[in-house]
């Protein structure tokens, strides 16, 4: 599954730096795009984080780099916002938009509650129906399939258009949580 594996670091860093450091200890394929001197987007499968959650307090005591890492579904205005909050608090670890945002909602900020509802608010509500029916049914297809009274091909249908549109694979349970988040601020 890809993630977008969104980074701040409080210095300037050369891209091929921070790429070597990371083909040294992960061997699958990713990309790093530098969106300036000190932020950017690595794209790669979920198996980065391990890598990353491990490297990262070494990258940051042995380069002095303060790099800032935010694992998300997609690159979007969120996830931004999610990793500039990060980086104000000074945060420095590697850490899921869902578990910023279960803090951030038991805090009730209003700013990113409304953040997340937006990403939502323009999907169809089969989708959202299912997508939660999925959720609440513990990530069991064929269950959620006859608790929607309909045929496991149209369920898988549906899943798919949902994970087509949002870019959030709720098959991973980080990616669950985060939408049920959200589907609960929605209702």
């Amino acid at each position: 599954m890809k993630n977008y594996f969104l980074f701040h670091t409080k210095i300037k860093v050369h891209p091929n730096q921070l790429k070597e450091i990371i083909q040294e200890n992960y061997r699958f394929p990713f990309s790093l795009d530098m969106v300036s001197a000190q932020e950017g987007v690595i794209i790669a499968n979920d198996t980065l984080y391990d890598v990353m959650e491990t490297l990262l307090p070494l990258i940051n005591q042995d380069f002095e780099i303060g790099l800032t890492i935010l694992v998300s579904h997609q690159d979007h205005r969120l996830a931004k916002f999610v990793l500039r909050y990060l980086v104000q608090k000074g945060i420095m670890t590697c850490r899921f938009l869902a578990d910023v945002l279960m803090e951030r909602i038991i805090d009730s900020d209003t700013q990113f509650n409304s953040l997340m509802m937006d990403e939502f608010k323009s999907l169809p509500r089969e989708l959202i129906l299912t997508a939660s029916m999925f959720i609440h049914c513990g990530l069991n297809a064929i269950k959620t399939a006859n608790k929607l009274y309909v045929h496991r091909n149209t369920f898988n249908y549906r899943l798919q258009k949902f994970i087509a549109l949002t870019g959030l694979d709720i098959r991973d349970y980080r990616h669950a949580l985060y939408f049920e988040l959200a589907s609960r601020l929605v209702s």
